[in-house]
């Protein structure tokens, strides 16, 4: 198992790495939420180094989110890994995930 990750690239890109499950989710949003604390504008989110993700990386996109809503800025999620897309789709939450290729 790799335990996930958020590291900081440049003062808007960050990249979540490592597998996103029900028992490795929440210290990461724990993460990053101090990492994003200082965050502003637009954040992009690299999930490209994701291995393997369930429900609770659905949650955890939504937890972004709220995160990013609560202090201001303008969040985005890029390179989903394929099953977490599809958990995406099936609880029709593209439209309300900010989601990009």
């Amino acid at each position: 198992m790799t335990l996930p990750d958020i590291q900081k690239h440049s003062d808007s890109h960050y990249l979540i790495s490592g597998e996103l499950l029900m028992h490795t989710v929440p210290e990461l949003a724990r993460q990053a939420g101090q990492v994003l604390a200082d965050a502003s504008g637009q954040v992009i989110i690299d999930m490209s180094g994701v291995s393997r993700a369930d429900s609770a990386g659905m949650a955890l996109l939504m937890e972004l989110q709220r995160l990013a809503r609560r202090a201001q800025f303008e969040i985005r999620f890029q390179h989903l890994p394929d099953q977490l897309l599809q958990i995406v789709r099936l609880s029709e939450l593209e439209e309300i995930l900010p989601i990009s290729a």
